[in-house]
């Protein structure tokens, strides 16, 4: 459902919540037939779901580990591969230690995923980098974030994704980008920085920075009102 009235965005909201899911229900397990009885892996197979259980001896856990397989099994194919999730609190640490703002809401979930070829991305760039994209085809201009949301004009790019002008100037353009090979990166949601909100969806590629030409073709874009 989530997938269908959301998108991509949707989707990747529906994957934190199934990965939140798993989760509860493996410490629920736990508590109910001893720790060291219950084991669970939930791993992506193409577009299949599939439960490794072992010592399980609770049928009531079964259950509900079924269940999540099942919601798993329900989301779009073209999701790529969730490796595993951290606390955003955790990669704000992180991005603090090597000197970077912190990037991610607290309280929320970040997945490390790889994308797959054919994943579409809106990257919000400055004037420069636009005529470089749209006019040469420069990849070399991409940046490492961007997002799943549809960006409908400079106010959402300051505000919901949370791009001052500290980071950024010009935020007069958004671009749409396609993954050509496969590509690991962060997902989770914006978190504030100083009056800007966040809230939005947003993709940090795991790239050296300017390094991303070799991933990426670009699709189109547009001048943001």
């Amino acid at each position: 459902k989530a997938y269908n009235d959301g998108g991509w965005g949707g989707a990747v909201t529906a994957g934190v919540e199934a990965g939140r899911l798993a989760t509860d229900i493996v410490g629920v397990a736990t508590a109910a037939v001893g720790a060291g009885k219950v084991g669970a892996t939930v791993a992506r197979v193409g577009s299949t779901a599939v439960v490794d259980a072992f010592n399980l001896t609770s049928q009531a856990a079964a259950r509900w580990l079924d269940a999540a397989a099942e919601s798993l099994a329900r989301m779009p194919s073209n999701l790529g591969a969730i490796r595993y999730f951290k606390d955003a609190e955790e990669v704000n640490r992180l991005m603090s230690a090597n000197v970077l703002s912190p990037a991610w809401m607290e309280g929320t979930k970040v997945a490390e995923v790889t994308l797959k070829p054919g994943t579409r991305v809106q990257m919000v760039v400055d004037t420069g980098a636009y005529e470089a994209l749209m006019r040469r085809g420069e990849t070399k201009y991409v940046g490492n974030w961007a997002t799943f949301d549809k960006v409908p004009d400079q106010t959402f790019a300051r505000t919901n994704l949370a791009i001052t002008e500290a980071f950024k100037k010009d935020v007069g353009y958004v671009v749409e980008l396609e993954v050509v090979k496969p590509l690991n990166a962060q997902i989770g949601v914006v978190g504030s920085q100083g009056s800007a909100q966040g809230g939005a969806n947003q993709l940090n590629f795991l790239f050296e920075k300017r390094g991303g030409a070799e991933f990426f073709t670009v699709i189109g874009g547009r001048k943001l009102p």
